[in-house]
């Protein structure tokens, strides 16, 4: 299945909230060399993933393929692949083409086709198939000593345009599988969030690699 024919039915879709994103799989030597990258959204805690990424990485490439619930057979909702530029992601996404990329150290630059956050136009005016919108996840200082909370987070997904702070996450890198927590402060609709899903976890897995780079994920592991 086509992630970019991805469509979703209105009396299904019961709009996001907050939720929990936690490493899949049990902790143990599998989970360790794998280093945690696979990813799951829940509601709560003790509950079933609402949906999963799964994240690999081949040759220094990355891929991260969004799907329903926590299953492998489910059909990918919307897939990223790394390119040959370190750091930059081409996405498949609902609607159409996405891209993602690193601007600077505490930055990335998320631009989706227009129509999956679609203004509310004139009735003279048109839709542009082809104009697109850029979003920024950007990093806020954590102050030395604070818990990270949703009223002052570790990222921000901002409107580039009206710098309006469309979703935030709290990361969590203590050495188990939590990951941290994601809240949605305005939706467009489900394929928005589906979209979002996936640049939240690329913020997150660059990130992973980072810290990994740096040494802490063992040592992190090892602490639990």
């Amino acid at each position: 299945m086509d992630p970019s024919s991805s469509t979703i039915s209105p009396a299904s879709y019961k709009p996001l909230s907050e939720l929990y994103v936690q490493s899949c799989g049990n902790l143990g030597m599998s989970w360790v060399m794998h280093k945690g990258r696979n990813l799951a959204f829940h509601n709560y805690k003790n509950e079933p993933a609402l949906y999963s990424l799964e994240i690999s990485n081949h040759s220094k490439e990355s891929t991260v393929i969004l799907r329903k619930g926590d299953s492998k057979k489910e059909a990918a909702i919307s897939q990223a692949s790394e390119t040959s530029i370190s750091g930059e992601y081409q996405i498949n996404g609902p609607l159409g083409q996405e891209t993602m990329e690193r601007s600077g150290k505490d930055m990335y630059l998320w631009t989706v086709p227009a129509a999956l956050c679609p203004p509310k136009l004139p009735p003279y005016e048109t839709d542009d198939p082809d104009k697109k919108t850029t979003f920024h996840w950007i990093r806020t200082p954590r102050v030395e000593g604070k818990i990270a909370t949703f009223a002052s987070p570790d990222w921000k997904l901002h409107d580039k345009e009206s710098g309006e702070v469309h979703a935030v996450f709290m990361e969590n890198w203590d050495g188990t599988t939590d990951r941290g927590q994601i809240q949605f402060r305005r939706s467009f609709g489900e394929n928005w969030e589906m979209s979002v899903l996936v640049s939240v976890g690329i913020v997150a897995e660059r990130e992973r690699a980072r810290r990994d780079r740096r040494g802490n994920f063992t040592k992190g592991f090892m602490l639990w």
